[in-house]
C-alpha cells in the first residue's frame, strides 16, 4: 500500500466520530436545541475504552467477535477508496462490488450480534439495520456509473477509438461455404468485402457557415474554430455513422463524433443542441447540430478531422472558400 492510501485509512478512522458529531449538532440546530459538542463522540469513545466489558449470559462468541469483524470490514473498505487526486491503497477491477459487499458484511455482523442477545430490544435494532440495508445497498449497486475524463490524446482515443467504433458497428455476416460434392472440385466463394472497408471519403464539406477564427496547430489546437451566430446549423462534413454524442470530454462541451470510411473521424464541439444520436447514419450535408458555446468562451464550432485517432489539418481536406 502506498503512503497516501495508508494516511487515508488513518484519517478515515480518526474523522469518522467527527462526522457523527456534525450530524448530531446540525439536527439539534434545526430542532432549536443547543445540542452536544462536536467532539462529544470522541469523549464517549474515550470513556468506553476505559471501562470493562459486560456480556449477557445469553450471548455467545458471536456477540464478542462481531465488533472486531465490523471494524475490520470498515478498514478494508477504506483501503480500496481513492483519496482525491491519489491512487487507492489497494484497487483492482471490480473493487466497487467488493466495496459494497464488505460494507454489507459489516452490517451483517452488527445484526448477528444484536440477534445473539435474544431480547426484543436488540431485535428491533436488528430489524432497523436490515431495513436500511435493503434500501441502501440495491441503490448503491444500481446507480449508473460514469467517468468524467479530462482532455488528453489518450482519453480522446479511448472515446473515439476502434473499440468505440466496433461497439456501434454491427459485425459483418460470415458467408457459409457450400457443401463439397465428392469428385467435383469447387472453388471457394470470395469473401464479401465490407461496404465501407477501405473506402475513401469522396469529398468533405464545410460543417457550417461562419468566420474562420482558429487554425490547426495554433496554441495547440487540434482542429479549426468557426465563429457564427447561435443556432447556426451544423452539418455532417461527409457521410458516416455517429459513434459518440455527449459531454464526457472536458473542454469540448456538447460533442458529436462521426465515423467515416472505417478510418476517419470528424468531431463537432461546443454545440448548443445535438440533433442526432449514437448509431444514426448521416449523409453529407445533413443537419446534425446547432452551433453554441457549451464549454467555450464564445459561440463557435470547433471542428476536427482524425485518421486512426491522429488529428489532421481540416483545411487540407475541406474545399477552398471563395
Amino acid at each position: 500500500m502506498n503512503t497516501g492510501g495508508l494516511l487515508f485509512v488513518f484519517a478515515g478512522l480518526l474523522l469518522a466520530p467527527l462526522l457523527a458529531g456534525i450530524v448530531n449538532r446540525t439536527k439539534a440546530v434545526f430542532a432549536g436545541r443547543r445540542g452536544a459538542p462536536l467532539l462529544q463522540q470522541y469523549r464517549d469513545i474515550s470513556k468506553l475504552l476505559r471501562k470493562g466489558a459486560v456480556f449477557s449470559s445469553t450471548s455467545t462468541w458471536i456477540f464478542k467477535l462481531a465488533p472486531s469483524l465490523s471494524i475490520a470490514c470498515v478498514l478494508a473498505s477504506l483501503v480500496i477508496l481513492a483519496p482525491a487526486g491519489n491512487p487507492p491503497g489497494w484497487g483492482f477491477a471490480g473493487d466497487m462490488i467488493f466495496f459494497a459487499y464488505i460494507l454489507g458484511l459489516s452490517r451483517f455482523f452488527t445484526v448477528a450480534a444484536a440477534l445473539d442477545c435474544g431480547s426484543s430490544f436488540e431485535g428491533m435494532g436488528a430489524s432497523r439495520e436490515v431495513l436500511y440495508s435493503a434500501l441502501a445497498e440495491p441503490a448503491l449497486l444500481s446507480t449508473p456509473q460514469a467517468v468524467y475524463l479530462p482532455y488528453t490524446d489518450a482519453n480522446w482515443a479511448q472515446v473515439s477509438s476502434a473499440a468505440a467504433v466496433a461497439a456501434a458497428t454491427p459485425p459483418a455476416a460470415r458467408p457459409v461455404a457450400p457443401a463439397a460434392t465428392p469428385g467435383v472440385a469447387t472453388a471457394a466463394p470470395p469473401a464479401p468485402a465490407s461496404a465501407s472497408a477501405g473506402a475513401a471519403v469522396d469529398g468533405w464539406q464545410w460543417p457550417t457557415d461562419g468566420t474562420l477564427a482558429g487554425r490547426f496547430g495554433a496554441a495547440g489546437g487540434k482542429g479549426i474554430d468557426i465563429v457564427g451566430p447561435r443556432n447556426t446549423p451544423v452539418i455532417a462534413a461527409a457521410p458516416g455513422k455517429v459513434v459518440y454524442s455527449g459531454t464526457g470530454l472536458r473542454g469540448y462541451g456538447k460533442l458529436l463524433i462521426v465515423k467515416h470510411a472505417d478510418e476517419f473521424l470528424s468531431a463537432y464541439a461546443h454545440n448548443e443542441a445535438i440533433l442526432v444520436k449514437e448509431g444514426d447514419s448521416v449523409t453529407a450535408g445533413q443537419k446534425i447540430a446547432l452551433m453554441g458555446d457549451s464549454d467555450a468562451d464564445r459561440v463557435k464550432l470547433h471542428f476536427e478531422i482524425r485518421r486512426y485517432g491522429k488529428p489532421l489539418n481540416p483545411l487540407d481536406y475541406l474545399p477552398e472558400r471563395s
